[in-house]
């Protein structure tokens, strides 16, 4: 069993994350269970849009110990002191912030869902992107909110901290 830690811990953290990052992110969100406001959670999550993703990379081996990372996902353990982990998720082209905030907020039951009805729909996904094609070529399907995943799979958009109770309402468990 992981271990779990209290939200109000969480959120000291990925705050002291955020502005030490502050200087090399153009945006940034909290995530997973940080996000949707439970009230205990196993780790940080945290999305930005970077302006350098080297720096962020160097940073982030200063803040814990380096367990994994690229140019869209860096995790380190021990963040800052602590014992909790940290996944840093990168979005940057061909990325889209509303189709990465949609699979990196949401409950995996309701991601599974969305990922599901965009197929069925014809529609295609790569790197954080959903492509529509047709006989004029493939171009993309703007995605820039949250809102707009949510629209494109036709479910009520919901606050974060309400959607486990939409992915019950939608016997999605």
């Amino acid at each position: 069993m992981k271990k779990t830690f209290p939200l109000a811990k969480g959120f000291q953290l990925a705050a002291e994350v955020i502005r030490q990052m502050d200087a090399y992110v153009h945006r940034f969100a909290y995530m997973g269970s940080l996000g949707r406001f439970e009230e205990v959670i196993c780790d940080i999550d945290i999305l930005i849009e970077p302006r350098d993703i080297k720096a962020i990379g160097a940073l982030m081996k200063t803040m814990g110990d380096w367990d994994r990372g690229g140019e869209r996902q860096m995790c380190i353990k021990n963040v800052l002191g602590s014992d909790m982990g940290l996944d840093l998720f990168l979005c940057h082209p061909p990325a889209q912030w509303g189709v990465i905030t949609a699979v990196r907020l949401n409950p995996v039951p309701l991601v599974k869902y969305g990922k599901a009805t965009i197929d069925g729909l014809g529609y295609s996904r790569s790197n954080g992107t959903i492509y529509n094609s047709h006989s004029d070529g493939v171009e993309e399907v703007p995605i820039p909110f949250e809102s707009d995943w949510f629209d494109l799979i036709n479910v009520e958009y919901v606050r974060p901290e309400d959607r486990w109770e939409l992915t019950r309402k939608l016997r999605l468990i």
